[in-house]
């Protein structure tokens, strides 16, 4: 928990300001960056992202200031990997080829690949940027359920990351580290919800 006490001031902050309940923020900075052990930096030229979410960069090659390019694992669809070779040849910049790590569970291949990800001048820059994400149309679903962390990001998760566990292991960090008023109380219905799905 220490790792992220520098981050709970602006997460409750931008749940005053957008929604996106504090504990949600905090979780997704503790499972994207393995607690801090795993900080993104660029693959070639090892400048910082400050990107604490994981967050990808949509943009062209030329504007080398706003992304950087590291390696990444991702889940997919057999039907998908041509897509992704190209992919790799579009960010890698020494021919690297993409890594093909076999069948994974629910028929998904798990592969490791090159990607650019949104490079950020400050972690309170990064934090801002992810609140402003799920605000997009995409997560409206969880909209409703913003006082109850737990099911708001098990709705987000199949969206944000192509993990399959991403939101159950998310609201899983939730309750193993964080504790507010009603966690018990939202904890319950998290599960009633899950069994109701």
């Amino acid at each position: 928990m220490q790792f992220l006490e520098p981050f709970l001031q602006v997460s409750m902050a931008e749940q005053l300001r957008t929604g996106v309940p504090w504990q949600v923020t905090l979780a997704q900075i503790a499972y994207e960056s393995g607690w801090g052990q795993k900080e993104m930096y660029d693959e070639y030229t090892k400048k910082q992202s400050f990107n604490l979410f994981g967050i990808k960069y949509f943009g062209n090659t030329e504007d080398n200031d706003k992304y950087v390019r590291s390696w990444t694992t991702e889940y997919i669809s057999s039907s998908e990997l041509d897509k992704w070779e190209k992919e790799q040849k579009r960010w890698a910049l020494n021919g690297e080829k993409l890594i093909n790590m076999g069948v994974y569970e629910n028929n998904k291949i798990k592969i490791k690949v090159i990607q650019p990800f949104r490079r950020y001048e400050s972690y309170k820059e990064s934090i801002v940027d992810h609140s402003d994400i799920l605000l997009d149309e995409r997560y409206a679903e969880a909209w409703e359920y913003k006082d109850n962390p737990f099911i708001y990001v098990s709705i987000i998760g199949p969206i944000y990351a192509t993990g399959s566990d991403y939101g159950d292991t998310a609201a899983s960090i939730m309750h193993d580290y964080f504790m507010w008023d009603d966690e018990e109380k939202d904890w319950e219905e998290y599960i009633l919800w899950r069994e109701g799905k």
